[in-house]
């Protein structure tokens, strides 16, 4: 199964490095230059991923990722900045950001956090299935029995 990250990125020339490595990787890469693109391509696309500068144009990557996962609480979010303080990274992850790397960002690195959120991802998909399914087989109509106790005792939890 193909891994599928948009990357937003003001900076023309790095959101290509990236895509270009990420492509070179295995993944699949597109890139867009605003938040507002980002959250029409989120809408349409539904990448897996979404790998953002945190700083871009008319709305911050703080507010993007607000509104991405009001659109898909699935997708993550790696937050990019050249601001490596705390109060930043802080209020990327309060946001809902799954990572927060600083600039340069080691393209090495983020491709293990990529890995990292991709698979907690496709756990978190997996577990929800899981008790979905579950949930399906359960209540008054999965108990078994037909002697009378077991009928009065269903009779009581209706």
């Amino acid at each position: 199964m193909n891994k599928s990250i948009l990357v937003v990125e003001d900076d023309e020339i790095l959101a290509e490095n990236v895509c270009l490595f990420l492509k070179r990787n295995g993944w699949e890469a597109q890139s867009c230059g605003s938040a507002e693109e980002a959250i029409k391509l989120v809408e349409s696309l539904r990448p897996d991923g979404v790998v953002s500068d945190q700083s871009l144009p008319r709305m911050s990557g703080i507010e993007m990722v607000q509104k991405i996962l009001e659109i898909d609480p699935q997708i993550k979010v790696i937050m990019m900045t050249g601001d490596d303080s705390a109060h930043t990274a802080v209020t990327a992850m309060k946001a809902g950001a799954y990572d927060y790397l600083t600039k340069p960002v080691a393209l090495a690195e983020l491709q293990l956090v990529l890995e990292r959120a991709i698979g907690a991802s496709r756990m978190e998909q997996t577990l929800q299935f899981h008790q979905q399914r579950q949930a399906r087989g359960s209540g008054i109509s999965a108990m078994v029995g037909t002697s009378p106790p077991m009928q009065e005792l269903m009779t009581t939890i209706r």
